[in-house]
């Protein structure tokens, strides 16, 4: 399964928003320096799909961002 996110780093508050099934935009108060932005992001995403894999697969230099999730084999 495939989720697109849209990053707003620099906000003043970290705000999740699901606006849709696959769809997100992720506010986070880190700066897009040093990956520390799409770290944070990572972090959230893994959290909202525990139990499963969760990776970036595009958008490392971008606002628009596309996760990769893989149910984890037990």
């Amino acid at each position: 399964m495939h989720i697109h996110v849209r990053a707003y780093p620099d906000s003043k508050k970290e705000i999740i928003k699901r606006l849709s099934g696959s769809r997100f935009a992720v506010y986070v108060k880190e700066s897009p320096r040093d990956n520390a932005a799409n770290d944070r992001i990572l972090e959230i995403m893994r959290r909202e799909y525990a139990g499963q894999t969760v990776r970036m697969v595009k958008g490392h230099h971008s606002p628009s961002k596309l996760f990769s999730i893989t149910v984890k084999k037990s």
